[in-house]
């Protein structure tokens, strides 16, 4: 699935829920896909137990109908690729309709390749979303809408050296203005801008050796209710590794120290232990696993704490039990750690499982139960949900 197909299927259809791992997956996808236009559509109908992810005094179940449509159209200019998309996302629920969103994404890519050593690619892309129930680190109050927002995002790469290369250097300039829309969530408005440098150095055929730094500034204009903003500078120094066994696996892998350096004395500043792993087996012909992990800091959803340190673990399978059947299994834990008065830590479990079959060439059908749950020192944070989705979905490539 390409990038803009990071979206999790548990209660609706969320954007920006993925691990960071699937952002790799979409971008091999992506770069597969032969030119021209490539429309695509999903319907999902799902049942939940607990739409809003509230403690079970509260909880109350709801249907959702999902309509998701993709519009992907790429060009070829000689060497240069450029890529224009259009993902929507917009939820019907049967009940409570303040839980109805339209998600929209707009994205336009250029892939220019100047020579054997130069390439730069540029993205520019908007983004209207929502913090789906039991996302953040916050709740779904009852009788209001889901958190709504706004994103622009411009980002430029500029790569010196090829992949295959001895060595090579990636530099990168990514700058996000993000506002929320509803719930008086102003005081989360932000601008941040990122710089990364990457430098590969290949120590093997298909293993190559990275040292990364990147340094974030994060800008809130608006003030939260103790009379403080979050703005904030966060360094990270990686170390680590890449490789690409041919038809068998890719990833990558990440390690390192990150600071998190808030500008007002009100929240703590954070430093620690990051990492990533991200990537893809396959064993064989019929079998795919995708795999991930992740830890570091999160800007808090809330207007009394500042940032805390997100831990994930994430693994996902489709076996083929026939050339048109696959079945379908996941498995998510994460942590969440608070440096607060009260010293909050959240335990996330999400397992699912599921089936698809390919009714046509271009047409997919399937079913899905996810399960999710978090465990929190502070019993008000705790909900668990069960959910039931049937779907079908085309693929033209």
């Amino acid at each position: 699935m390409r990038e803009g197909r990071c979206i999790a299927r548990s209660q609706g259809r969320a954007w920006l829920t993925a691990t960071v791992f699937l952002a790799l997956l979409s971008s091999v996808a992506s770069a597969q896909k032969r030119p021209g236009l490539h429309p695509n559509l999903e319907l999902q109908l799902l049942y939940d137990d607990n739409a809003r992810a509230t403690v079970d005094e509260l909880k109350a179940s709801d249907e959702v109908f999902l309509l998701n449509p993709d519009l992907l159209e790429i060009l070829l200019f000689g060497k240069h690729r450029l890529e224009f998309e259009y993902e929507g996302s917009f939820a019907f629920y049967f009940h409570d309709s303040l839980l109805n969103y339209d998600d929209h994404r707009l994205k336009a890519q250029a892939l220019l390749d100047h020579s054997y050593r130069l390439n730069t690619e540029f993205q520019l892309s908007y983004l209207r979303s929502h913090d789906e129930p039991g996302e953040t680190n916050s709740f779904q109050e009852e009788r209001t809408e889901v958190d709504k927002w706004r994103n622009w995002d411009i980002l430029g790469k500029l790569y010196y050296g090829r992949f295959e290369s001895k060595g090579q250097i990636v530099a990168k300039l990514d700058y996000s203005v993000q506002g929320y829309t509803n719930n008086d969530q102003e005081f989360r408005d932000n601008d941040t801008l990122t710089s990364t440098g990457t430098f590969f150095y290949r120590i093997a055929p298909n293993t190559r050796f990275l040292l990364e730094t990147s340094i974030a500034d994060s800008h809130f204009p608006k003030k939260s209710a103790i009379g403080a903003s979050q703005s904030n500078q966060e360094y990270n120094y990686l170390t680590g590794v890449s490789w690409d066994i041919t038809a068998i696996t890719t990833g990558t892998f990440k390690i390192g120290y990150q600071e998190k350096q808030y500008d007002s004395s009100k929240f703590s500043n954070l430093s620690g232990l990051t990492f990533s792993l991200e990537g893809i087996w396959d064993p064989n012909t019929y079998t795919h696993f995708t795999f991930g992990a992740i830890r570091d800091a999160r800007d808090s959803a809330q207007q009394f704490s500042g940032a805390y340190v997100k831990n994930s673990v994430q693994a996902d399978v489709r076996h083929k039990i026939t050339p048109r059947t696959a079945l379908t299994g996941s498995i998510n834990y994460g942590l969440d750690e608070f440096d607060d008065v009260l010293r909050r830590e959240d335990t996330r479990w999400e397992l699912g499982f599921g089936v698809r079959h390919e009714l046509l060439r271009w047409l997919e059908i399937g079913a899905e139960y996810n399960y999710k749950v978090r465990d929190s020192t502070e019993e008000n944070f705790d909900f668990k949900s069960n959910s039931f989705m049937v779907m079908a979905s085309t693929t033209f490539d």
